[in-house]
């Protein structure tokens, strides 16, 4: 019985000891905020408040801005590849009618040969036709009854002459028509892609330039590029002589 009335008042005793302790720390506590309090005006609390509502409003605002100049970066970037992408086509199209230019050009050039060749043979048969040694060759073909007795030399040679005068189909016309309208195709596909690379560079500019745009840029450091201009010998209309 004595040791649990000892061990009760241990307990109460230390109980006490911790007591004292907590309320030192408090008014100590208590002091310190005093002390601090003093320093400030005694509306201080007000200007606290002030304070804390600007340093919220300086964290929204620096958010706003960084999703902004998130959102600016890639607008800039995507309207700089897409005038870049234009930009290429044009290139590709120009590439294009230079291996046209050439290979139907060489095309059209070496069957303009065959054709000549052709009709330089067809006017020497004719030519041949013609000459005076007709008159014999109807003869041996008279001996060898090849053709009727009484067949003319008028009527045989009327015949040749229409066989002689069946030229062959040439094509030439029909392959440079169609040359040019290829031509006219790749043409115009170069202009429409110069068109649209102004297009793209149109709205990166716009983009580039105009305000929030402009001041996002400052950290950024995109380029503008100037658009497609004709060349000065070209923005002329000259009448083409021969």
């Amino acid at each position: 019985m004595t040791g649990k009335t000892s061990h009760i008042i241990e307990q109460i005793y230390r109980e006490d000891m911790f007591t004292d302790d907590f309320n030192i720390a408090q008014r100590a506590w208590i002091s310190l905020t005093k002390k601090i309090k003093n320093i400030f005006p005694p509306d201080a609390d007000r200007y606290l408040s002030h304070a804390r509502k600007l340093i919220l409003l300086g964290i929204v605002g620096c958010s706003f801005f960084i999703f902004g100049g998130i959102f600016y970066y890639n607008q800039f970037y995507v309207k700089y590849q897409d005038m870049l992408a234009a930009e290429s086509k044009i290139h590709t199209f120009l590439q294009k009618r230079r291996n046209v230019q050439l290979n139907i050009s060489k095309i059209v050039f070496n069957y303009s040969q065959h054709e000549s060749s052709v009709f330089k043979g067809v006017v020497a048969s004719r030519q041949a036709f013609a000459t005076d040694g007709m008159a014999s060759l109807v003869d041996k073909l008279k001996d060898a009854k090849q053709i009727p007795d009484g067949a003319s030399l008028e009527g045989f040679m009327s015949k040749i002459f229409a066989l002689s005068e069946q030229y062959p189909d040439l094509k030439l016309n029909t392959n440079l028509l169609k040359f040019i309208d290829v031509i006219l195709a790749v043409e115009k596909n170069v202009a429409d892609a110069r068109v649209e690379f102004n297009l793209c560079l149109n709205s990166y500019s716009t983009v580039l330039k105009t305000f929030p745009g402009n001041v996002y840029n400052l950290f950024f450091g995109f380029k503008s590029k100037p658009y497609y201009r004709a060349a000065e010998n070209a923005r002329d209309f000259k009448i083409i002589t021969y």
